[in-house]
């Protein structure tokens, strides 16, 4: 009976620990780098941006076939009754017609089909840059808010100890109930800075975990990393460096050579293809089946694509302009963003010389407060 007792009782010892590790809480420790990572290859927008340029093989394979062969067969007066009848004027006919592309136009749909999967992976990567952007705001975003409910619970800390404090000269009649109440009522203000700072946390804790496709049991547990000021940053370097990289720019420049090829697609589709057909006859009495061939071409008076070369060329004028327009968007928006870099990293720089004395005069006058000044 006691070994009985000993044997359940290590069960249940076994079944606790277990139970509560089959429980805890997953932790995800997330520096920066791994971050970006594991945003590049779980992130839902990533992967389904990627399919969609995937998608454009499609495209190639298509452009590199051949057209399909058309059959087609024909009867007429056939009756089953009078099939023997040598006089019955009965007939049968069937058809194989092929249609062959001219003037390479074969060979330039595959080159735009290509060119176009081309510009479709830079406009893929420039979005990667801009969902990757809103990722590091969100990361940085968690951090401060941690900051942030750190400070809120200290002031809240502190501020608690003077209440305390507060309470005792109150009930030994050194201050008025007013002033114990003013101090009581501040004191919800505190309260409310914490509860908004855990709401900011968990929102963007939240926002963070979707971007990452994690679980959403999952604690992330953010390393403490700030990026480094830096005293040489260049404008002009930047600037540089932008136009060298930015896969939009690239993707402009791209989209311009595509519309060249598309110019000239357009004017090789007013050439007509030719169709050549094989044909095989049998009518009349003697039933005796006929082979012949033919060929057959559209004559382009009237359509000669003059609609699709008219658009195709103001397609090329406006990818120029598109480029243009890129070009200087992506300098404006390096300017602004290093403008207001300097100029946070100027008040930060400012504000950073007096934080000490003002924290040094908060503990001060706490201390004055408690002391009874």
């Amino acid at each position: 009976m006691k070994n009985f007792k000993l044997v359940l009782f290590i069960a249940l010892i076994i079944n606790f620990i277990t139970s509560q590790n089959v429980y805890a809480e997953e932790v995800f420790k997330l520096d920066l780098k791994t971050g970006i990572n594991k945003f590049l290859k779980d992130n839902y927008d990533v992967k389904i941006s990627n399919y969609d340029v995937q998608k454009l093989k499609g495209d190639i394979d298509t452009a590199s076939l051949l057209q399909n062969p058309d059959f087609s067969a024909n009867v007429s007066n056939f009756n089953t009754v009078a099939y023997k009848d040598k006089d019955n004027p009965d007939s049968f006919a069937f058809r194989i017609n092929q249609s062959f592309e001219t003037v390479n136009k074969r060979e330039y749909r595959i080159k735009v089909a290509q060119e176009n999967f081309n510009y479709s992976k830079l406009n893929y990567q420039d979005n990667i840059r801009n969902l990757l952007t809103n990722f590091i705001i969100v990361y940085y975003q968690v951090m401060l808010d941690n900051i942030q409910l750190e400070s809120a619970k200290e002031n809240y800390n502190s501020f608690n100890k003077l209440l305390i404090v507060s309470a005792i000269k109150l009930e030994k009649g050194f201050i008025p109930e007013l002033e114990h109440t003013k101090l009581e009522i501040q004191q919800l203000d505190f309260k409310k800075d914490i509860s908004n700072s855990t709401l900011n946390l968990k929102t963007d804790l939240e926002n963070l975990k979707y971007l990452l496709s994690l679980n959403e049991n999952v604690n992330i547990k953010i390393k403490d990393e700030m990026p480094e000021s830096n005293n040489n940053l260049n404008i002009d370097k930047f600037v540089s460096a932008a136009l060298i990289k930015r896969y939009d720019l690239k993707a402009a420049k791209k989209s311009q050579e595509l519309a060249e090829i598309n110019i000239k697609l357009n004017k090789l589709n007013a050439y007509p293809d030719v169709t050549f057909g094989i044909e095989s006859d049998s009518s009349g009495p003697s039933y005796k089946p006929a082979i012949g061939g033919g060929v057959g071409f559209s004559i382009p008076i009237f359509n000669k694509n003059q609609g699709e070369i008219f658009k195709s060329e103001l397609n090329k004028t406006q990818s120029q302009l598109n480029y243009e327009k890129t070009k200087r968007l992506i300098v404006s928006q390096v300017k602004q963003s290093f403008y207001i870099l300097i100029e946070k990293e100027n008040i930060f720089n400012a504000n950073k010389s007096y934080f000490l004395k003002l924290r040094k005069l908060k503990d001060n006058e706490e201390k004055a407060y408690i002391l009874g000044g």
